[in-house]
């Protein structure tokens, strides 16, 4: 399987198990990180919940830094307990996007500046 983000194709790599799924980038080498991962957690309920549905969505891309690669990782969390409508949590993802995505995001990524 093939996914694309941003105009990169990234092919499925290696499935880990049932829950999770590692994607190589255009750019993956044995030496060089270009990697998309995927994981679930399916909800366990309880007597009190019908519990939490959890996601991680992690990209990690290597760059040359002098004469070694370094890598940059950025991971989103996402936890949407049972029964939030699925437009509820869409907004939730459509604005973590903008935020992530926009200037407040790369200030706090970059510059580490958390006041705004």
């Amino acid at each position: 399987m093939t996914i694309t983000v941003n105009t990169k194709s990234y092919s499925e790599d290696a499935q880990i198990n049932q829950n999770a799924v590692r994607y190589a980038g255009p750019n993956q080498t044995f030496a060089v990180t270009d990697r998309i991962d995927l994981k679930r957690t399916p909800p366990k309920a309880t007597s009190q919940s019908q519990g939490v549905a959890k996601s991680s969505l992690k990209t990690s891309r290597a760059f040359l830094v002098g004469t070694e690669y370094k890598t940059v990782i950025i991971e989103s969390n996402v936890s949407i307990p049972v029964g939030v409508a699925a437009a509820d949590a869409q907004a939730v993802i459509d604005d973590h996007e903008a935020l992530i995505g926009g200037a407040v995001g790369t200030a706090v990524a970059i510059n580490h500046d958390l006041k705004h």
